[in-house]
């Protein structure tokens, strides 16, 4: 056992040199590449010394090509579905508008079908009445069924810039 001790102490003194004042050690990295194929250019040699920010090899290009056209493709297909969910957006906005103003019409329509029931019996049918009011109920209906899908397009545009960032 202490033969063993002894053999470790004279190892590593000898292993570097070692003076009063100094101790000096250096390391030795090996970088080996996945094949000689993806690499384009050596720019040190073996065993030389480099330092931080060195280059030390260029990687073939075309290794990686593959990977950089599938990233351009899948941007593009985010920003066209962003543009597109947009479009939809706008479209959502135009059908509020339209539902919000066929309801005012309706609802103005059994306004003055009620005010001309009250005033003059008989101008206006029962039938005429319950007709506007089924107008009006069913422009409220279309009216909240438009707004919920404009609710939906914004939720459906956010997530797809928010993909569109992911793979910018």
């Amino acid at each position: 056992m202490l033969v063993l001790i002894g053999d470790i102490v004279i190892g590593w003194k000898f292993s570097a040199p070692i003076t009063q004042q100094m101790f000096l050690k250096r390391d030795v990295l090996q970088f080996v590449p996945d094949g000689k194929e993806f690499v384009r250019k050596v720019h040190v040699a073996a065993d030389e010394t480099v330092n931080k920010g060195d280059v030390l090899f260029e990687m073939n290009p075309q290794r990686f090509q593959f990977a950089v056209d599938q990233s351009t493709a899948e941007l593009k297909a985010a920003r066209q579905t962003v543009s597109q969910l947009e479009a939809g957006i706008h479209a959502a906005e135009a059908a509020v508008k339209g539902a919000a103003t066929s309801m005012a019409a309706a609802r103005a329509k059994l306004d003055t079908a009620l005010e001309l029931q009250k005033v003059k019996t008989g101008a206006i049918t029962t039938i005429k009445v319950e007709e506007s009011e089924q107008t009006c109920a069913s422009a409220q209906v279309t009216d909240k069924r438009v707004r919920a899908a404009k609710k939906e397009a914004d939720v459906a545009l956010a997530a797809a810039k928010q993909a569109a960032r992911a793979i910018y």
